[in-house]
């Protein structure tokens, strides 16, 4: 498992390389040690089966991401019970390839599945479950359901001041994205105090020259333009 281990983290180095046939090389590598020295049903089995499935989803072949995602949640519901926070990462994982293609009803499903698990199993306030209500919040928008949207980000925002600080990365984050639903909207004022106080944190907790900064100062300008017109 060791020689596993080591086929894992070089797949990992080209995974952030994007030289993906190579790091499905390596994982499938890791993955058929796992199997022969573990056995086809345990968790580090799940683990590598999800870390391809990652790297199809970057290539956008949503349908081998999802079967290696399902091979995954299978073996984490089987040896680690169906309400585990691991149970929990893998709907999320799927929602998101639903939400790539568009499918947004069964995104919102397991989007749902994981937020229940992680508030069961980390409490209401914890910042995996702002997670959720952002992921939520983002497919609600996509559907043009401002109202739902706004109000699932609302909650991602309200736990994110609460355990991470006014001031967090994350907290911007969640600034950022209520302001681009009130541009959405053509609600370029309340979009713009939106944007504002992403770039400040921002400017603050990374520098001018960080791209999350530079596309705040972008969307300033552009509610600006459109609130001068």
């Amino acid at each position: 498992t060791d020689i596993a281990t080591s086929y894992n983290n070089i797949a990992c180095v080209y995974e952030s390389q994007n030289k993906y046939d190579e790091a499905l090389e390596y994982y499938n590598k890791a993955l058929d040690i796992d199997i022969n020295k573990l056995g086809k049903d345990h968790t580090n089995v799940a683990d590598s089966y999800n870390n391809i499935a990652v790297v199809y989803s970057l290539q956008n072949k949503y349908d081998e991401a999802l079967e290696y995602y399902n091979k995954s949640l299978d073996i984490y519901i089987n040896k680690l019970g169906k309400d585990h926070t691991d149970v929990a990462g893998s709907y999320n994982n799927i929602a998101i390839v639903y939400k790539s293609q568009n499918k947004y009803d069964e995104a919102l499903e397991y989007y749902n599945k994981s937020l229940d698990i992680r508030i069961n199993k980390l409490g209401k306030d914890h910042t995996n479950v702002a997670q959720s209500y952002n992921n939520i919040a983002i497919v609600y928008q996509a559907q043009n359901k401002y109202d739902e949207a706004l109000e699932y980000y609302n909650k991602a925002l309200d736990i994110r001041i609460n355990k991470l600080g006014k001031d967090h990365t994350n907290v911007a984050n969640s600034y950022y994205n209520i302001g681009a639903l009130y541009y959405n909207q053509s609600k370029y004022k309340e979009a713009l105090e939106c944007y504002n106080k992403s770039y400040n944190i921002w400017k603050d907790k990374l520098g001018d020259d960080h791209q999350d900064t530079k596309d705040a100062i972008r969307m300033i300008q552009g509610c600006k333009n459109q609130l001068d017109e």
